[in-house]
């Protein structure tokens, strides 16, 4: 699948993207962490660990 995504999409799908938002909104004083998720769109995603709203196959904190 991932040969058939844009370059712009690989590029806000890595991790490395991920962290950078995290670390973004740790900044601003939020507390996220980032999931690796079964969508191949959409393989990371930064949650709010108070309501992370779905279930994480792994989680890495970013406190």
């Amino acid at each position: 699948m991932s040969e058939a995504l844009s370059p712009l999409r690989r590029l806000l799908c890595c991790r490395s993207n991920a962290v950078r938002v995290a670390v973004r909104l740790t900044e601003a004083g939020e507390h996220v962490a980032v999931v690796a998720t079964s969508d191949p769109l959409q393989p990371w995603r930064v949650i709010d660990v108070a309501h992370p709203g779905i279930e994480p196959r792994k989680l890495d904190r970013c406190a």
